[in-house]
């Protein structure tokens, strides 16, 4: 006598089964418990001796786990659509399974339009079932920015772009682009103080913005420490005095440049008389790098300056 005719099943992932019997009879579980309930069984295999006046019966209750079980996630992470274009959620292009979504479509793929929450409810061939989500927001707009620190040729890139997951670097000079985050460049040194104009391209997966940012090179000699002319104090607030002794006595031409190649701050010096002596002022700077440059006919010199809050 099968005892558990028709009552062998599959059972669902994460579901659990109660069986309830007859109380009239005298049970025994494989597991040794006598209740005629057994509570939150999963798929396995269940030993049962039944027991009514003299008469006992044994058989096996079979609890079978879905052999073709649903897959846990379907939907991608929260994700973002690009403003005024569709976004296409794939439920997994399963033929045997039936589809049903929030808004209503029963295929297995559907396209949005709308933000916020996108639910899928999924059943296979057996009744078991899952449901997944996907909250949906606009993509915002890339948007292109960036600075530079400069040290004569050699200039630091600093992106500043929101936004943003691909960059395309031009440098203006002829040189391959760059597609790093924070590149560094190196400029050409050429027989004249050159004006570039780097330019930055910021995408993401809904489109570009683009900046742009003129870079000022020199091409001097730095002397640094140069025994003749002396710099003080250095750093400073805006305020330094300019000190030394020249062989030549050609006029000469002082010029302070900030980080961009501005100049800010000129003055010439006529019938110079070889003995240099001058207290610079800069009005209304801001704390940062500068360039203090010295021009003497053919000659020229460019000292870094650090201003100082």
């Amino acid at each position: 006598m099968n005892y558990f005719e028709n009552l062998d099943t599959i059972i669902c992932p994460g579901d659990s089964l109660l069986v309830e019997l007859d109380p009239s009879f005298a049970y025994l579980w494989g597991n040794g418990s006598t209740d005629n309930c057994l509570y939150n069984i999963v798929p396995s295999s269940y030993l049962l001796t039944v027991t009514l006046s003299n008469c006992t019966i044994e058989d096996t209750l079979e609890l079978s786990p879905d052999f073709y079980p649903l897959p846990i996630t379907v939907l991608p992470d929260d994700t973002t659509k690009c403003p005024g274009i569709s976004l296409t959620l794939n439920g997994g292009n399963e033929q045997t399974y039936n589809y049903l979504w929030s808004n209503g479509f029963v295929t297995d793929t559907v396209a949005i339009d709308s933000l916020g929450l996108h639910t899928l409810l999924i059943t296979d061939t057996i009744g078991c079932t899952i449901i997944d989500s996907v909250w949906v927001t606009d993509q915002e707009e890339a948007i292109a920015n960036f600075n530079f620190f400069e040290a004569f040729n050699h200039v630091q890139f600093t992106n500043q772009s929101q936004n943003s997951y691909w960059y395309t670097w031009n440098f203006g000079d002829g040189s391959p682009l760059s597609y790093q985050t924070n590149p560094e460049h190196n400029y050409p040194v050429l027989n004249q103080n050159m004006w570039y104009t780097a330019t930055l391209i910021s995408t993401n997966q809904c489109g570009a913005d683009t900046s742009f940012l003129q870079i000022f090179t020199f091409d001097i000699e730095e002397i640094g420490e140069n025994p003749n002319i002396q710099i003080y104090p250095n750093p400073n607030k805006g305020t330094f005095f300019l000190t030394g002794n020249l062989a030549s006595k050609d006029d000469l031409r002082i010029q302070i440049f900030n980080s961009i190649g501005q100049v800010i701050y000129q003055k010439k010096i006529s019938n110079f008389d070889g003995q240099l002596s001058e207290e610079i002022k800069m009005r209304q700077v801001v704390p940062g790098i500068y360039y203090l440059k010295v021009q003497q006919k053919e000659k020229n010199w460019v000292w870094k300056l650090v201003v100082e809050q």
